[in-house]
């Protein structure tokens, strides 16, 4: 897995994208970390070192979980090859600094499966998807995943339902305050979460590259799709509900184009973390290795070309 990254993560040395982007991102508390990240060499550690910690945490997650039937690190490697499917998106965006906390908010969700579950859990859910949104906007999306989410997993309890909202409502209400007593809460209110909702301006060009990345990222949703049968082979009632929660994610991360007013490439890495988990369960869900061999060749190949366009197209 590691020779895998490295193999990609040379490019980020070699090929430098544009950071000062990233302050034109609709961002709360991103705002406060990017100037840490801004440096070009920051920047390029931060991206290494939290990429390897949130693939291997989507990897614990789903072995732990047992969405896969064998414990592996196909989904962490699944997760790095994602990230790599354009050319500017391999940075410490804001958009990944959200992906750490949706991935908080995915392992409470299936760990709240449990009969006798700790109401911390149910809470952690709708903060960890708040503090994701807080640090890019487009994540408020996932307030619907949570909802949904939760009466997947678990029987409607409307005490469970009013924490989930309290707890994804609260860093709100928290930074609320903060701006408040700092006499900033409406340049707030107006600045940095209603401006979002306005008209769309799309910031890349539409191109091969463009389409390549939308395919890549497509595929593994049509490909669970297509193999559903396979994917529940063998499953217990608490796994196909994990499954289920996870493949309603990237149509709710479909929702976040509605909460875009500035549209960037970084944008798309909102899907890593749903379509690095389907294309991992899926690809091992295949009876024939030759069939997951053959998939992830192709995208191996796609997005080392993508990376390394220069060495391959004039």
């Amino acid at each position: 897995m590691f020779l895998y990254f490295l193999l990609f993560g040379a490019n980020i040395w070699l090929y430098p994208n544009d950071l000062t982007l990233f302050e034109e991102l609709p961002s709360t508390l991103s705002t406060w970390v990017m100037q840490w990240l801004l440096h070009p060499t920051s920047n390029k550690m931060a991206f290494s070192i939290l990429l390897l910690i949130q693939a291997f945490t989507v990897n614990s997650i789903v072995n732990n979980f047992k969405l896969t039937k064998h414990y592996s690190y196909i989904t962490a490697i699944c997760y790095i090859l994602l990230h790599f499917s354009y050319f500017n998106i391999d940075s410490c965006s804001p958009v990944m600094l959200a992906n750490t906390f949706l991935l908080w908010s995915l392992y409470s969700m299936c760990n709240s499966y449990e009969k006798r579950v700790s109401l911390g859990t149910i809470f952690n859910i709708g903060f960890a998807a708040a503090v994701a949104a807080l640090f890019y906007n487009g994540f408020i999306s996932y307030f619907f995943w949570i909802t949904i989410g939760l009466l997947i997993v678990r029987s409607f309890d409307f005490q469970e339902f009013l924490l989930l909202i309290g707890g994804f409502f609260i860093p709100f209400f928290l930074l609320g305050m903060y701006h408040f007593l700092g006499d900033s809460f409406d340049q707030w209110i107006d600045q940095e979460l209603m401006s979002h909702y306005s008209t769309m301006i799309v910031h890349y060009e539409t191109n091969t590259a463009l389409y390549l990345l939308l395919g890549i990222i497509s595929t593994p949703l049509l490909l669970a799709i297509g193999n559903l049968q396979a994917l529940y082979f063998k499953t217990t009632a608490r796994e196909k509900k994990y499954i289920h929660t996870v493949l309603l994610m990237p149509f709710m991360a479909l929702l976040s184009l509605l909460f875009q007013d500035q549209l960037y490439s970084y944008h798309f890495v909102i899907f890593m973390v749903p379509m690095s988990i389907l294309l991992s369960i899926t690809l091992q869900s295949y009876k024939s290795l030759a069939a997951s061999e053959a998939v992830h060749f192709i995208l191996f190949m796609l997005c080392l070309g993508i990376q390394y366009q220069t060495f391959f197209f004039q």
